[in-house]
């Protein structure tokens, strides 16, 4: 038969009673603790769900940041084109404008010396026939012929113009 020693009743007993003091005093706290741990845990990854999902807000502003930049850069670029066309245009149009003025001003001048070449050219046909006419007025006596030759040669110098 089965003998029972009292040596281990007594440490039967003795672990039940220590088991009820742990469980009664450690246990709880120990759970506690745990249970504090298990919170603070879980805590920690939810305040890490935030910064990622606040990373990735961040980062969706910074890209749409970026498109934006491009989109105004473009703008900006396409401005300075027109800006740029307009002002060839305009220094085009300013530098035919000038021209034009050049060339009326030459043309004008052109104008003025043609009429004072012919001016001249008159001036020296009338001398040329003061000279004729003295000639023919110290060769020939009769006034008559003379001035009827003066009066065909300035009548002919006159339809030359």
């Amino acid at each position: 038969m089965l003998k029972l020693d009292w040596n281990i009743i007594w440490t039967v007993v003795n672990l039940l009673i220590l088991f009820f003091f742990l469980k009664k005093f450690l246990f709880k706290k120990v759970l506690n603790i745990m249970e504090q741990r298990r919170s603070m845990v879980e805590a920690s990854f939810a305040e890490a769900d935030n910064a990622k999902k606040q990373a990735e807000e961040i980062k969706e502003q910074y890209e749409e940041n970026l498109k934006n930049a491009d989109k105004e850069a473009a703008s900006i670029i396409a401005s300075a084109k027109e800006r740029a066309a307009e002002l060839h245009d305009k220094s085009v149009e300013q530098t035919r404008h000038e021209t034009d003025k050049m060339i009326e001003e030459a043309n004008r001048v052109i104008s003025l010396e043609h009429e004072k070449a012919l001016r001249n050219s008159k001036q020296e046909i009338a001398c040329l026939a003061v000279a004729v006419a003295s000639k023919i007025i110290a060769d020939k006596a009769d006034f008559a012929d003379d001035a009827h030759e003066l009066d065909a040669f300035i009548a002919e110098a006159g339809a030359e113009k």
